[in-house]
């Protein structure tokens, strides 16, 4: 069984308005700090970089080498399918899907979602809720039950079966899946949610970079 890695880096991160990828992050930009921390870990046999050629550059500049480069898609499940054909795994192995806009990413949270792939055939890091959450629209206020709701991170793990299912599946509308989950659900597969890391944060807004660079420092 071989661990195999597909890093998702070629977003357009239109909320945060530049290329989040490209801000300084320790002694690096976000793309490679997650790279470096990644390669640090020592888990995955191959990991598949999807982004595009100005990141191309970056990466043969800094000399990071033994990864494969994917060449990213229109929408999420382009790049995904993007990577897939790259270096596809093969029966028995476990695929983990990351978004490189969570650079602060755990080997212990690494290693539960492969455990819970391996376990359950898929596997999504969730956080719970802890804040009052409200639904609000000009004719409507009201608290919903938090109780059951979860907020749900990258990585998240597949077998190759299930991957394989979820590459297979004829989309619609690719700009409403947000994660493969979605298509899961449509599949009418059960989704199994693994305990997530509070400090996985993804960089969306120049607040949540903020964030980032205090925790880290």
């Amino acid at each position: 069984m071989k661990k195999l890695l597909y890093l998702l880096a070629g977003g357009k991160a239109k909320r945060y308005g530049e290329d989040k990828l490209l801000k300084p992050l320790g002694h690096h930009v976000v793309l490679t700090y997650i790279l470096k921390t990644i390669e640090a870990f020592g888990i995955f046999d191959i990991i598949v970089l999807v982004c595009d050629d100005e990141k191309r550059k970056i990466i043969k500049r800094e000399g990071i080498a033994n990864i494969f480069i994917a060449s990213s898609g229109t929408e999420r499940i382009d790049s995904i399918r993007s990577a897939y054909e790259t270096v596809p795994p093969k029966e028995g192995d476990i695929v983990l899907i990351h978004d490189a806009a969570r650079p602060n990413l755990s080997k212990a949270l690494v290693s539960r979602v492969i455990i819970g792939a391996k376990s359950h055939g898929n596997s999504f890091p969730a956080v719970a809720i802890n804040d009052t959450i409200r639904y609000y629209d000009q004719n409507e206020s009201r608290t919903i039950d938090r109780n059951n709701l979860f907020l749900i991170q990258t990585p998240q793990g597949f077998s190759n079966e299930i991957l394989n299912q979820i590459l297979s599946y004829n989309i619609q509308d690719k700009e409403t899946i947000f994660d493969e989950g979605v298509i899961m659900e449509k599949l009418g597969l059960k989704i199994f949610l693994t305990e997530g890391d509070p400090f996985n944060i993804k960089i969306t807004r120049p607040a949540d970079y903020n964030h980032l660079l205090d925790i880290i420092g």
